[in-house]
This record gives structure tokens, C-alpha cells and sequence, in this order.
């Protein structure tokens, strides 16, 4: 199929899908939101030049009311060369006092991976993790804490196909934006190799030699208009020599990021840092500068300069420009 036909395919689909969720809307309270980010890039890899122009993200969300608290969600997303139209999220939220039950495929709450930069923080390329899954949150005061399990896409070798994955998070929110606010928490996840980056560079069949978990650390301190952003996601133990084709490697990743916020502008510098992370396809490091300037409630603009060292000594860059509208 012709990029130009996937593209009007993709179009119509989105259309078709919003004038029938409008339709619905307007009678059952049915709330409909949606963002369409489009990107243009101008890159250096390996010494070799290349630019491109793609629909980075088109995506739409579905929320409507069940019974007198509950709600369904259901998420589309489309992903240029990456992900074709498809239900990324599908959940059902019932909440009953300080405790909310949730059913459904999302993504676990393994991680905040927030950032000002165009580009995904490297721990979210690392350790984002969509499954379907149940999971049971409490929230009292400025403590929050959630408990998920699941059937993972991978497995230990000699083990049955069950729902023995699991893990938990912890977080802590004080403050109020303008002023000071710190926001903190940590994450565990009993197999790291399932997350979505880590499962797709396993070597063998969608199995391990043995789970290995997964730690999370992340905290965001905001203080007026100046702020700083730092991630870590690592696992906590080296995997088999099997398990990934490098060999035994205990896989982490760090993003660190400074912002600052003048008028409508918005300006950022990170850092990212993998380690043992070969079979992933990450880059070792890399740094990054951004603008972003907000026009209204719905339209943002944004530009990235990015600097990448890779695990062979080579090294790549890109600068990228991307234009975002959301309802």
C-alpha cells in the first residue's frame, strides 16, 4: 500500500471515528479528546545525512461515564513508521472511596517519563510497559500507591503461561504549580525483560533463563518558573547469557533535565544515559536542547537539537521541528 493511500486511510478512519464519537457524545456525555503532533527532521547518522517529514502521533481518547463513578477509556493511536492505527488503551476505572480498581490493557504504572523535549526520555524507550492488566490504587493525602499484575509477553523458560507478573508504586506530590513542587516516587517490576523495549530485543523466544526486576526512581522538583526532572529505571541483577544476544547484561537508563519557563516559552536542556543496553538499541548518550512555545490552549510548536553517542563510537544528531494540536 502507497504512503499516500495509507495516509488517506488513516485520515478518513480518524474522521470517520470522530464524527461517530461526536455523534455519541452529544447524547450519552461521551468526552472525546485527541492530539496530532507532525514532525520534521533533519538528521546525521553515522556520517550519512537524511531528512524526513512524518505524523509523529495522531491519536484520540474516549472517555465515557459508567454507572454513578466509573468510566471507560479507550485510547487509538497512530505512530508514523511505527505504530499503525491501533487501540493502545482499553480500561475500565471503578472507584470506591480512597481506592480505584482498573481493568483493562494500559500502561502500568511503572515510571512518569515526563519531559520538555520533543523526543521521548530514554527511560521511557527503555521501560514503558502497556499490558493488560489489573490493577488497585490507593490515594490519601499527598501519598499515592498502586499495585498491577499481569501476563506478561514474556516468560521464564520452564515456567507456565500465567499471570505471574507483577509489581507496585509509591508516590509522593506537595506543592502547587507557580510556587514550589516536588513530586517523588519509585516503582517495582518482578520481570524487567517485559517491559516493551527490553521484550523486543530478547534473543531467545519471548523467554528468560529467570526474571530479573525492575527498579524505578523518579522526582520533579518545580520552584516558579525553573525546574528540574530526573528518571532512573534499571534492573537489579544481570540477566542469563542467553537471555540477550550481547550477552549477560544488567540493562539501566537515566534522564536528568533542566527547564525554564518564560512567558510563553519554555526552554529545556537534558541528558540520557544507558548502560549495558546494546541489545535495545539505545543510544549510550545523548543531549538535548529545546524550545517549546505554547500559541494557545490547543497549538504548541516545538524545536529539538539532539547529539547521540552510540555503544560503537559513532555518533548522531538531529534537529527537529515539531508543530501540535490537541482537542
Amino acid at each position: 500500500m502507497s504512503f499516500k493511500i495509507k495516509c488517506l486511510t488513516l485520515l478518513f478512519s480518524l474522521l470517520l471515528t470522530t464524527l461517530l464519537a461526536s455523534a455519541i457524545a452529544a447524547d450519552s456525555g461521551l468526552a472525546v479528546s485527541g492530539v496530532v503532533e507532525t514532525e520534521y527532521s533533519s538528521m546525521k547518522t553515522g556520517g550519512v545525512k537524511s531528512s524526513d517529514i512524518v505524523a509523529a502521533t495522531a491519536a484520540l481518547s474516549f472517555v465515557g461515564a459508567v454507572g454513578r463513578d466509573g468510566e471507560m477509556t479507550v485510547d487509538l493511536l497512530f505512530e508514523d513508521d511505527d505504530t499503525p492505527l491501533d487501540v493502545e488503551s482499553a480500561f475500565i476505572t471503578a472507584p470506591h472511596g480512597a481506592f480505584t480498581l482498573k481493568a483493562g490493557r494500559f500502561f502500568v504504572p511503572f515510571g512518569t517519563f515526563e519531559t520538555n523535549m520533543v523526543s521521548d526520555p530514554i527511560t521511557l524507550d527503555m521501560a514503558e510497559t502497556n499490558e493488560a492488566a489489573i490493577e488497585v490504587d490507593y490515594a490519601a493525602g499527598p501519598i499515592s500507591l498502586s499495585f498491577f499484575i499481569f501476563n506478561g509477553d514474556s516468560a521464564e523458560a520452564s515456567a507456565e503461561d500465567k499471570a505471574d507478573q507483577y509489581g507496585a508504586s509509591v508516590n509522593f506530590e506537595h506543592g502547587e504549580d507557580g510556587k514550589l513542587k516536588i513530586v517523588a516516587g519509585a516503582a517495582y517490576l518482578n520481570n524487567f525483560a517485559d517491559t516493551d523495549g527490553m521484550a523486543g530485543a530478547l534473543a531467545t523466544d519471548n523467554t528468560v533463563v529467570k526474571y530479573q526486576a525492575g527498579y524505578n526512581f523518579h522526582f520533579q522538583v518545580a520552584v516558579g518558573d525553573f525546574g528540574l526532572i530526573g528518571e532512573y529505571v534499571g534492573a537489579s541483577k544481570k540477566f542469563d547469557a542467553t537471555d540477550y544476544a550481547s550477552g549477560a547484561a544488567k540493562p539501566s537508563a537515566t534522564h536528568l533535565e533542566a527547564y525554564a519557563t518564560v512567558g510563553n516559552l519554555t526552554f529545556a536542556l537534558g541528558m540520557d544515559q544507558t548502560k549495558e543496553a546494546t541489545d535495545i538499541g539505545l543510544a549510550e548518550d545523548r543531549t538535548l536542547f529545546a524550545i517549546g512555545y505554547q500559541h494557545n490552549d490547543s497549538v504548541a510548536i516545538g524545536l529539538e537539537y539532539m547529539q547521540a553517542e552510540n555503544y560503537d563510537k559513532t555518533k548522531d544528531s538531529a534537529i527537529t521541528i515539531q508543530l501540535a494540536a490537541e482537542i
